[in-house]
Order: structure tokens, then C-alpha cells, then sequence
């Protein structure tokens, strides 16, 4: 199948290999909110850092549904085009945080970005059941980017037929890559291409994990399930790196919801035990430093921990937390809350708020205003480390903390 030329510019858009104008969005009116003044005040300080963080991809967001990469604030230098998986990401962010406040523009840029990274997608010609990116694997690997794809959709409020047709394409391809001993392999019905190391291959293959639980909140299929507990049980068996530990922990604790499989539990608090032991406490001189979660090198070197690394972490200590919560586990359940607050008060000081960007240019300030810096210290944004801390803190105040996010007229009946 030859390739339309709009269809080509819109894939190497999303893969980072062509520029992205940025192009400045209006300002928008101010919208209904929770009922900030009845939330803890803890609380209420993450509302607003989740609100301040969305707003920043809101308008970073361009026409053709992207995301700009980011910046060197101290420089003003515009970043390299943000992966698609980054892309993804911010998509992901702003669908579940959508779902959460119940926020029409929110959920309107998020279906935009949605669109535009699914016409990066075709149907396979030999079986048309399965669906998977047409890129090149040189630029993107089709595994993990299946994986994102059926997040991005199942994380929006009731996603429309098409879409979870789509999406259940990209399940359906991640099925045929499993292998009988329940591991994933690269390749099935595209042409197979080596990860560049054994952990990146790794993580491809948990993001394909995660995205497959998660594609459950919309089209459970007994296949699934038993695809998933399969894998539970190959994987524990395998020398994971941390790195790989969030995508993996998400997997597992969404399988353990549904199932109450222990192999799956005792994978989860496996996992989620090593970051707790990967976060970094108060110690003199780097008080700021306190709470941070350093997955690929050890807590005691002398690198910040980053945004990216603890946000991740953070969101899967919470799913690890409802694991602990629904198996009676009090001490796990402590554990993992007291190590996502103390990641999510981390993430909280990276932030770009009102007084943290006086110093710009007024004109400047929306680029920067609600932005999470890659570490402290740093001046730099990225698109991945703003919605990735996005979703950390609104996956943190709705799962462990229990927060209403949406307005109290758009709040379900009890």
C-alpha cells in the first residue's frame, strides 16, 4: 500500500525526525472547578499543581494535535520534537485528567492528539484484525507504541466505537507477540527488528503489557486476562531492571483488580518494594532532593533524582497502593502512600509557578508557567517530564487520597 504524503509528514511529526512550529493559543476563560474550599489544604495544593501542569500541555498543544518538546528556559532554546511516545504520554495526561475534572477542553485536546497519533497507524494487509504503526521500527518500535496507543484511548471518558475498534487492533496485534512461555518477542507480523539493548527491549515490552491491562477498562476479553496472568507469571522469573518496574507494577496490579491472581500481587509489592528502597531521603545539603526516585542509577550517587524517573514511580505506587488496599495489607497500604506523597512533594518543587516566573518577560511567562523541570536545579522543561507529573499528581489525589476532581454539577449521583 502506497503511503499518502500527509499521512507520512504526520508519522515523521510524531517520531521527532521533522521541526514543530509552536504556535501560541489564546487564552481561555476561566471554567467550573471542585469544591477547592472543602479539600484539605494539602489537597488543595495538588489540585491547582495538577491544573498549573495540564494547562502547560493545553498550550503547548499545536493545530495538528502535537505537543512541542519543551525548552531550555534559561536560554530560550526551543527542544528537539518530542518522540511519539512522549507524545503519547501527554495524551495520556490530558485524557485522564479529562476523565477526572470532567473538563470539555481538556477532553477536546486530548482526542486531537488521540487522532492525530492513530493516522500513524494501519491495518495489517494479511489480517486486518491487527493494527500497528507504519513507521519505521528504526524510529519507533511498534510494540511499545502499542502499548501507548491503547492507553491514550482507554483512558478518555467513554471513548467512541471507532476508537476502541482501533484500539482492540493494537491489542489484537500485541497477542500475536506473545510467545507460549508468556513472554513477548518483537516482531510476529512485521518484520522483527532487535531492540537496541536487552532493558530498552524491556521496556518496550512493558509498555505493551501496560497498555493491554489498561485496554480492560473498555473492552474486557477473557483472552486478555489470561494473556496477562501468562505474562505475570514468565516475568517475575526475569532479571527486570527498576527502570522497567512502573509499566510492569501497572500491569500487574490492573490484572490483580480483576482477577485476584497472587501471583500478580506478589509481583506488584515485589516491585513496588524496590522503589520505595530507590527513593532518596532528606540528607544535609540536598534537602531538595528528599523524596525523589532514582531508577537507573543508585540512590546514593551524586545525580539528582529527575521528574520523569520519580513520576513514574509515584503513578505506580498507587496503583500498588489499591493492590495493598484490596488485599488487606495495612502496612503495604502505609508504605506506598507515605513514598507517593513524599515523590508526589518532590514533583511539587520542580514545578513553574506564578511567583517562580516573575523574573520573565510577561509575554514568556505562559511557555514556562505550570512546566515541571527535569531535576533540581535545572532549567529545562520537557514535554514528557510535565505529563508525566501530571499524571503522577491526578493519579495520586483520585486513587490514594480519594479526591472529587471534577465539578460538583458534573459529579455522578450517589
Amino acid at each position: 500500500m502506497i503511503l499518502s504524503t500527509s499521512r507520512i509528514i504526520a508519522g515523521l511529526l510524531v517520531t521527532g525526525l521533522l521541526g514543530i512550529v509552536v504556535v501560541a493559543q489564546p487564552p481561555q476563560p476561566q471554567e467550573p472547578m471542585p469544591a477547592v474550599e472543602n479539600m484539605h489544604p494539602s489537597h488543595r495544593v495538588l489540585y491547582f499543581v495538577m491544573r498549573r501542569g495540564t494547562e502547560w500541555l493545553v498550550q503547548a498543544q499545536q493545530p495538528n494535535g502535537l505537543f512541542h518538546q519543551g525548552l531550555n528556559v534559561a536560554i530560550n532554546v526551543q527542544l528537539e520534537p518530542a518522540h511519539f511516545l512522549h507524545q503519547a504520554e501527554a495524551a495520556t495526561a490530558l485524557a485522564k485528567v479529562s476523565r477526572l475534572t470532567s473538563n470539555a477542553r481538556y477532553h477536546a485536546g486530548a482526542q486531537q492528539a488521540m487522532l492525530t497519533l492513530l493516522s500513524s497507524t494501519k491495518a495489517d494487509q494479511q489480517d486486518p484484525k491487527l493494527r500497528y504503526t507504519f513507521l519505521p521500527e528504526s524510529s519507533l518500535n511498534r510494540m511499545a507504541s502499542a502499548g501507548a496507543l491503547m492507553r491514550v484511548v482507554h483512558e478518555l471518558p467513554v471513548p467512541v466505537e471507532l476508537r476502541l475498534k482501533e484500539a482492540e487492533g493494537l491489542a489484537e496485534f500485541v497477542r500475536t507477540l506473545q510467545q507460549p512461555d508468556g513472554l513477548l518477542q518483537n516482531g510476529g507480523a512485521v518484520q522483527q527488528v532487535a531492540a537496541t539493548n536487552d532493558g530498552m527491549q524491556r521496556q518496550y515490552e512493558a509498555l505493551a503489557l501496560e497498555g493491554l491491562a489498561i485496554s480492560q477498562t473498555y473492552a474486557a476479553a477473557p483472552w486478555k486476562t489470561e494473556a496477562l496472568q501468562k505474562a505475570a507469571k514468565a516475568y517475575v522469573q526475569q532479571q527486570l531492571t527498576l527502570v522497567t518496574a512502573p509499566s510492569f507494577i501497572t500491569c500487574f496490579a490492573e490484572t490483580y483488580l480483576r482477577t485476584k491472581d497472587q501471583g500478580c500481587a506478589v509481583a506488584v509489592f515485589n516491585m513496588a518494594d524496590a522503589l520505595c528502597n530507590a527513593q532518596r531521603a532528606a540528607e544535609a545539603g540536598r534537602v531538595e532532593w528528599a523524596g525523589g526516585i532514582m531508577l537507573s542509577v543508585a540512590k546514593t550517587s551524586a545525580v539528582a533524582p529527575g521528574a520523569s524517573e520519580t513520576a513514574r514511580s509515584v503513578s505506580a505506587l498507587c496503583d500498588a497502593y489499591r493492590v495493598a488496599k484490596l488485599a488487606g495489607d495495612t502496612v503495604r497500604m502505609e508504605k506506598y502512600k507515605a513514598a507517593a506523597t513524599a515523590g508526589v512533594q518532590f514533583l511539587t518543587a520542580l514545578q513553574f509557578t506564578g511567583n517562580g516566573v516573575e523574573h520573565f518577560a510577561e509575554a514568556y511567562q505562559p511557555r514556562v508557567l505550570g512546566a515541571f523541570r527535569t531535576a533540581p536545579g535545572e532549567g529545562i522543561i520537557r514535554l514528557q517530564d510535565t505529563a508525566e507529573c501530571v499524571l503522577a499528581v491526578s493519579t495520586y489525589l483520585s486513587d490514594v487520597c480519594g479526591v472529587a476532581l471534577a465539578p460538583v454539577q458534573a459529579q455522578p449521583n450517589k
